[in-house]
C-alpha cells in the first residue's frame, strides 16, 4: 500500500473491549470500550461465551446488556 507515494503498511485499529475488571480512561485508551452496550456484534458473542460475566462499568451481565440492546432496538423500529 502506498501513502503519499511512499510504500507503507496500513494502520491497524484494535479495540480493547475488556481487560479483566480494569477500568481505565486516558486520552488514547478507554477500557472497557465505551460502545460495548451499543454493539450487537460484541454483545451477541459475549452473551454466548460469557453470559454471566459482569461488565465493569455497567454493573450487569453481558446477557443483560444484550437483553437491553434487543429491547432498545425493538423500540426504535
Amino acid at each position: 500500500i502506498y501513502y503519499s507515494g511512499i510504500k507503507s503498511y496500513p494502520i491497524i485499529d484494535i479495540d480493547i473491549l475488556l481487560y479483566d475488571d480494569c477500568v481505565l480512561s486516558t486520552p488514547n485508551l478507554t477500557i472497557p470500550h465505551p460502545l460495548i452496550p451499543q454493539r450487537d456484534f460484541v454483545l451477541l458473542p459475549m452473551a454466548e461465551i460469557a453470559p454471566h460475566l459482569i461488565h465493569p462499568t455497567e454493573k450487569c451481565s453481558f446477557q443483560e446488556l444484550l437483553n437491553r440492546w434487543k429491547a432498545s432496538s425493538i423500540s426504535e423500529e
